[in-house]
């Protein structure tokens, strides 16, 4: 495989152990692989220490892959449960968590409560004049109310839902 080669001067055995193209020439060499790390190690004698612990490294990692006995298979099972508790505490949640739920449903029933109550809620529609002005307003029966200077009326905008309509004036008022 043709992988990139970086500067492996700075390279620690860390480095080396991570790199692909080391990892494949220590345990799948090729004459090419061999002669680019044989030229490479003539040229660098100062890293030939660190190449060999990373070559060891690589082949100790390969081989534990693969080659695990029965009887130490046997020795790291028996250690976890050895070191796993015999006696396991079934779940239990605790007595603060318990009393927080009754509570958790009240606020959240108080809030839909208020939040239904708030959509259902009319909204008033309001319309003042200023000192000076008057104004005429069509009200949804169609009827006319010609409001006077400083003054304001108000009525609830679910006309259709009511028998009784319902306004509010503050000042003076005509109505048609």
């Amino acid at each position: 495989m043709n992988y990139p080669k970086p500067n492996y001067q700075e390279f620690s055995v860390e480095d080396f152990i991570l790199d692909p193209f080391f990892k494949e020439w220590v345990n799948h060499s090729t004459p090419e692989s061999d002669e680019f790390w044989m030229k490479w190690k003539e040229a660098h004698p100062n890293k030939l220490e660190v190449i060999e612990e990373a070559r060891i490294t690589v082949l100790a990692l390969e081989e534990s892959k693969f080659s695990l006995e029965n009887e130490e298979l046997k020795a790291i099972w028996n250690s976890v449960k050895s070191n796993s508790d015999p006696n396991p505490k079934p779940f239990e949640t605790s007595k603060n968590k318990r009393i927080f739920w009754p509570y958790a449903a009240a606020a959240a029933l108080i809030f839909m409560v208020i939040g239904i109550y708030w959509v259902r809620m009319p909204n008033e529609i309001v319309y003042v004049t200023e000192f000076g002005e008057t104004r005429e307003i069509i009200l949804p029966d169609s009827s006319t109310v010609i409001l006077n200077a400083s003054s304001k009326l108000t009525f609830n905008d679910n006309w259709e839902e009511k028998a009784a309509r319902e306004i509010w004036i503050e000042g003076e008022a005509f109505l048609m």
